[in-house]
């Protein structure tokens, strides 16, 4: 199968050619050949039955990934933790190349790695992974995806839009939310919410695109989606001070969140051109979600233990728990932004 190298003799070249087949690739559908003469390296072995070498080889590394990503979705074992450990390594990287480039180095990546997937793209893989990680409720895997569209929104919103429009992350139909199912059932059982922050900051990516008034998607429709998002948000804003936290300043990062959210709503609605309907001004996408936020926070009743009663109660726990909120916030950047928030 091999030889040593004539021009290198630290090197050794193929005697044959030799098909290598992506990880997970099932029916081996797809390979990388290797021709005739291609050259590597040999390497150290923990085992000594094996032979590990290195190929000195051009190829299109996100193409590979993009092929990884697409079989691991196609064949998706939640119960498999290293595979989901690389699915995760694999999307946080293209998380970070979207936030370090610019638009069009991006979309460079997103077309590479849609290079080899079969009768879709790289986003389409991406997002079904998204559905298979909310149905098997893996967080770790739900957080880098959400975190990666709230990234991916500024250009790529018109592929995101219909996705929320049927996605299972929120109540429709009478079915309950997917993502309030793994707020109540997992994230307060953890103490970690980082999935809920994920999904606060993706709300925000929405309501800024919504802002630019980009005609990328029927505004009745993201006003729809808008409305279903604030419903959970709400909702969250009604339990979160209530949840036990491994980090305790990440209770005043939701709360942050939260509000600037509603905030920036409520502004786009009611503060500007005063006396015309919220349902023909410029930001009527916002009218539903902005009357629903109006609807729990403007309430009669003191005793009441939904929304306008939490910033109360949160702003009296700062005052007794100022030590374990200095001690998990040592910047006191969430703890200073609640107090401006509320």
């Amino acid at each position: 199968m091999y030889q040593i190298d004539d021009q290198n003799t630290e090197l050794v070249k193929t005697t044959k050619f030799i098909d290598v087949y992506p990880p997970f690739e099932a029916n081996k559908k797809l390979s990388m050949v290797l021709s005739l003469g291609t050259k590597a390296k040999i390497l150290p072995s923990a085992n000594p039955d094996e032979v590990l070498v290195t190929f000195l080889y051009n190829y299109n590394g996100w193409a590979f990934l993009g092929r990884v990503l697409q079989n691991v979705s196609k064949i998706f074992n939640n119960s498999d933790s290293e595979t989901m450990e690389l699915v995760i390594n694999i999307l946080n990287s293209l998380n970070n190349v979207v936030i370090d480039n610019g638009v069009d180095d991006s979309k460079m990546v997103l077309e590479a790695m849609s290079a080899y997937t079969d009768d879709s793209d790289i986003l389409e893989v991406i997002l079904r992974l998204l559905e298979q990680g909310l149905h098997l409720r893996n967080v770790k895997l739900l957080v880098s995806v959400v975190n990666l569209l709230t990234n991916l929104m500024p250009f790529l919103s018109y592929r995101i839009w219909p996705y929320l429009s049927k996605s299972a992350l929120f109540a429709q139909n009478g079915k309950e939310g997917l993502a309030a199912v793994i707020f109540g059932s997992i994230e307060m059982v953890n103490g970690d919410y980082n999935f809920t922050v994920s999904l606060i900051k993706l709300a925000e990516a929405l309501i800024q695109n919504c802002l630019s008034l980009d005609q990328d998607y029927p505004e009745k429709s993201k006003s729809v989606i808008m409305l279903r998002f604030v419903g959970h948000l709400v909702d969250l804003f009604e339990t979160f001070l209530y949840c036990r936290y491994n980090e305790q300043c990440q209770k005043l990062e939701i709360g942050v969140l939260l509000l600037d959210t509603f905030s920036t709503i409520l502004a786009s609605v009611y503060g500007i051109d005063e006396g015309v309907p919220t349902n023909t001004k410029v930001t009527k996408v916002f009218a539903d979600a902005a009357s629903r936020i109006l609807d729990s926070f403007l309430i009669s009743d003191e005793d009441s233990p939904r929304a306008a009663r939490l910033i109360i109660t949160m702003i009296e726990n700062l005052s007794q728990d100022l030590d374990l909120y200095e001690l998990t916030d040592s910047s006191s950047f969430w703890y200073d932004n609640w107090i401006h928030c509320a």
